[in-house]
């Protein structure tokens, strides 16, 4: 994640941490003083009260407030691809390189939260209210279904910028979830995600994609699409649609960077 360096802002006046970078937008929570700057950039956080640990705040998009918890990049060199991996402490990777190689920090596993926001070049959607004060990884632990999940536990992102409404409001999240082609779902079905935000039926998009299926899936850490290639269509009936009546249109899907995304960036707050 990188070693902590005088450059690295953060630090309350009494030489405590804060707990995420949701602490340093909102100093006045504090008693004591934060002086430093509170723009985008690498900060130093305490949040197991520890050791402190060097993050990426975004303290811009959404009202700020964000800690990187990981990324997942399209480069055929996986590592988000086991259950285990989304449960446990394990980090990988560097704050420097998040963008062209896979990452995961600390903050995955030790900042509570409640929000999600999903970064890409050209938009970003998310949920409020998500986690209930939990790790990304608590979160994940607690709510891993035994079974392909034919449930949304969120319909419809709360937030996003660079995505049309009804884009928003295909946009979901679950664990899990059901893809119809699968003979069973993550981590050894066909096609299917550890995390699902959208589906079409035979297709199942989020983060973490199957490491026991296709060949081409296999190169895969997260099946996030383009923006031009999010194209909802109305349904109805139940899995895969959402509460909102609408799922993905099965002729926009693809396997590869044609439709998909290059990297993902997942922030909690």
């Amino acid at each position: 994640e990188g070693k902590l360096t005088a450059n690295d802002p953060g630090e309350w006046s009494d030489g405590t941490y804060a707990a995420s970078c949701e602490d340093y937008r909102r100093p006045q929570s504090k008693q004591y003083t934060y002086a430093g700057s509170t723009g985008d950039g690498r900060y130093r956080i305490d949040p197991a009260n520890q050791s402190p640990i060097v993050v990426y705040c975004n303290m811009g998009t959404q009202n700020g407030g964000w800690t990187l918890a990981a990324t997942l990049v399209n480069d055929k060199r996986r590592h988000w691809d086991t259950q285990k991996v989304f449960e446990d402490g394990s980090t990988f990777g560097s704050i420097g390189n998040r963008r062209s190689r896979d990452y995961k920090s600390r903050a995955w596993s030790t900042v509570s939260a409640d929000d999600l926001m999903i970064v890409t070049k050209n938009y970003h959607f998310g949920f409020t209210g998500l986690f209930g004060d939990m790790t990304f990884a608590a979160h994940f632990k607690q709510n891993w279904p035994s079974s392909c999940h034919e449930d949304w536990i969120r319909s419809g992102a709360d937030f996003a910028q660079g995505l049309t409404t009804k884009q928003k409001k295909t946009y979901g999240f679950t664990y899990r979830g059901l893809d119809v082609n699968a003979d069973s779902c993550f981590a050894k079905g066909n096609e299917n995600t550890a995390i699902s935000m959208m589906a079409e039926g035979a297709w199942v998009d989020g983060l973490g994609n199957t490491p026991d299926g296709q060949d081409k899936w296999e190169t895969h850490d997260h099946s996030i699409h383009k923006a031009a290639n999010i194209n909802p269509t109305s349904c109805s009936g139940g899995w895969p649609c959402n509460g909102n009546g609408l799922r993905q249109t099965s002729g926009s899907q693809c396997y590869d960077t044609s439709c998909k995304v290059t990297w993902v960036e997942v922030f909690v707050r």
